[in-house]
């Protein structure tokens, strides 16, 4: 009975010493599988908002309020026996920063070359007359339509040096005297400036023929002016 007894423990304890074995080679004979690693989620990109689609705002470029001008025509004198003359002005200013820019201070020198034919007691005085303009205006320019209205007037520093022969005398004379000019026209809006037309009246001492008289001109300029 004993014998027959340790002889079932035996069994047993062989039994479970070979199944131990077999799971240990099972084991050893079976790679074991790298954990997969969980797909790293990306977040999609955010679309942009309306701030960001908006253009930044431009700055607006302020006006300096400078005014630069030139002028070409011609002048016709209204007494004082003056021929047409060619008359040539720059136009230098500044529009003061009130009232939308709309008035404003110039110089503009101007330049003119007439002739003169004048009969004497002593016979034909033929001159010719040089004259410089140097008027400090006022100015108004209003924005109408298309263009703009500019008005001009003021005092002005005249120089005139006139040269006259009369038979085989040759006179030559010059007057500086204090003037007066006034000028206004309409100007379109054309690239950096505008271009347009400006009528004119001056009235300044001169002399024609060796005789001081007081001349007024009326002229008409065709003008580009820069408007910065």
């Amino acid at each position: 009975m004993s014998r027959s007894y340790a002889r079932r423990v035996l069994t047993f304890v062989c039994g479970v010493l070979i199944a131990v074995s077999i799971g240990a080679t099972a084991d050893d004979e079976i790679p074991l599988e790298a954990p997969k690693k969980s797909p790293t989620l990306v977040a999609p990109a955010s679309a942009p908002t309306e701030v960001e689609l908006a253009a930044p705002p431009s700055r607006a470029v302020k006006p300096l309020g400078l005014v630069i001008g030139a002028k070409i025509g011609a002048a016709f004198a209204a007494t004082g026996g003056l021929a047409t003359a060619v008359l040539a002005a720059v136009e230098l200013g500044y529009r003061f920063p009130v009232w939308e820019r709309r008035i404003g201070v110039s110089i503009e020198p101007a330049f003119s070359n007439p002739s003169a034919v004048r009969s004497t007691e002593l016979g034909t005085v033929r001159g010719t007359t040089f004259a410089l303009s140097v008027p400090l205006l006022a100015s108004v320019n209003v924005e109408l339509g298309p263009g703009l209205i500019r008005a001009l007037a003021g005092p002005s520093l005249e120089w005139v040096a006139s040269q006259a022969a009369l038979r085989q005398f040759t006179f030559n004379e010059r007057v500086t005297g204090v003037g007066a000019a006034i000028t206004a026209g309409y100007v379109f809006h054309l690239g950096p400036g505008a271009l347009g037309l400006e009528l004119r009246y001056r009235v300044s001492p001169t002399r024609v023929a060796a005789q001081a008289i007081l001349s007024h001109t009326i002229g008409v300029t065709a003008a580009y002016v820069f408007l910065l």
